[in-house]
């Protein structure tokens, strides 16, 4: 078990080359040129981010009814490993902006908004579990956040943001290159709270 749990790092870097590999892929796009492999980077982050959001709210919803130590640390492995491809994402999306419209962050499109408003609860929220540590709050948490990550990506509109734009690209290539994307960083986030999850009483919360 530890011997499988030390091969994580390697396995996790060989995912993440596979990553870089399927960008340079990706041939200069018309009008975003070579800046398109950054954007498809940061909407892949986004889609394994709600999944694993969706993955801890699930965990949240099972703690919730049976609360215990080890159910207690995946739980918290999966807000760590939310947080953190969710944090990912804004970072590549911050990026992807600057490189297609010359600012930062794009505080009028409500797509940034909802990006920086789940990221704040998501911050917010695992320091109240860190503090409280106790497992039914842990699952009442993370059912709170995915649903509310799921909720505001549903409902944001866009201003200068196209929309769906992988979906309706008239490439096969870019898309096909984007679903392997989005499969390859879930696979590697599952990993990642594999290799962050600490089990056991010391690890976990308090149950009820």
């Amino acid at each position: 078990m530890l011997q499988r749990r030390r091969s994580i790092p390697l396995i996790l870097a060989a995912l993440l080359a596979a990553v870089l590999g399927l960008l340079l892929l990706l041939p200069p796009e018309a009008t975003l040129g070579s800046t398109i492999r950054i954007v498809l980077l940061h909407g892949a982050l986004a889609r394994a981010g709600l999944v694993a959001f969706a993955a801890a709210a699930l965990m949240g919803v099972a703690l919730l009814a049976r609360p215990g130590d080890n159910l207690g640390s995946w739980t918290l492995a999966a807000q760590w490993t939310a947080l953190t491809v969710w944090f990912a994402a804004a970072a590549t999306s911050a990026v992807a902006t600057y490189l297609s419209w010359g600012v930062v962050i794009a505080w009028g499109e409500p797509r940034t908004q909802g990006t920086i408003k789940i990221l704040a609860l998501a911050v917010l929220l695992l320091a109240l579990v860190l503090w409280i540590r106790e497992h039914r709050f842990l699952g009442l948490a993370n059912v709170v956040l995915g649903a509310f990550s799921w909720w505001v990506v549903l409902r944001a509109t866009s201003v200068q943001h196209p929309e769906n734009p992988i979906g309706s690209s008239p490439s096969a290539f870019y898309q096909v290159v984007f679903g392997a994307l989005v499969i390859v960083l879930v696979v590697a986030s599952a990993l990642f709270a594999r290799w962050i999850r600490r089990p056991g009483p010391a690890a976990a919360h308090r149950g009820t």
